[in-house]
């Protein structure tokens, strides 16, 4: 079986491949790893001490909770890339709220890396309204690279309604096709029918041409699925 094999590599794995496996067999609550959870929190290595982080609270070891704390904040707060790095890829898995100001600080990172990783954690954010983001995304979306700027759109859900409208209406006027389809998208699901909002949008001439062909784009993409599911 493929748990006995992983377990078996475990032994002389160096950090990363350790860190992967380890992963696995938290994930599935494997009873044989949870003696390891402890060791990997421990870890120098940023990856492998984010994964014990994930298994302490994956197997519900209570005792080990405040050392994941404290760890997890000291990963989120390093002057080291790669513990936001692994900080930060937990945080999209398992979103905890109570790291809101480190994210909204990584969110503002000097490293393009760092602060697009940030963003894909505010991506699986629960629903909830953050005022303070509405400059920080705003300078998000004027990144060069698209899948940031569609990431920006994911997240202007969490925006008071004024700024989530206005930053819409910017991003449906993008250069590119799939930010202006993420946006109008995004656009017509917050105003009731979806399908009748975008139609009525098109036929007022509303936005520029592009803009209108991302809006038509979505429309044809919702009766399509509508044909599908009849």
């Amino acid at each position: 079986p493929l748990a006995d094999y992983l377990w078996k590599q475990l032994e002389g794995a160096d950090d990363h491949l350790k860190a992967t496996i380890l992963e696995w067999f938290f994930e599935r609550r494997d009873e044989r790893a949870v003696n390891l959870v402890e060791t990997a929190l421990a870890s120098s290595n940023p990856r492998l001490s984010a994964v014990g982080i994930y298994g302490a609270h994956r197997f519900t070891l209570r005792r080990l909770y405040p050392e994941a704390d404290r760890r997890w904040q000291e990963l989120l707060a390093s002057g080291e890339m790669s513990d936001n790095a692994a900080g930060l890829g937990l945080l999209a898995r398992q979103p905890e709220t109570r790291y809101q100001p480190q994210l909204l600080a990584l969110l503002q990172h000097a490293n393009a890396r760092v602060r697009y990783m940030a963003l894909d954690a505010l991506t699986h954010w629960p629903e909830t309204e953050i005022p303070e983001l509405s400059t920080v995304l705003e300078n998000l979306s004027r990144a060069p690279d698209a899948k940031v700027r569609c990431c920006c759109v994911a997240c202007y859900r969490l925006l008071p309604d004024a700024e989530r409208a206005r930053l819409l209406q910017t991003a449906v006027e993008d250069t590119h096709a799939g930010v202006r389809q993420a946006a109008a998208g995004q656009i017509s699901h917050e105003n009731g029918r979806a399908d009748v909002y975008l139609r009525d949008w098109i036929l007022q001439n509303n936005g520029s041409a592009r803009a209108q062909e991302a809006a038509l784009r979505v429309l044809l993409c919702m009766a399509a699925a509508e044909r599908w599911s009849v």
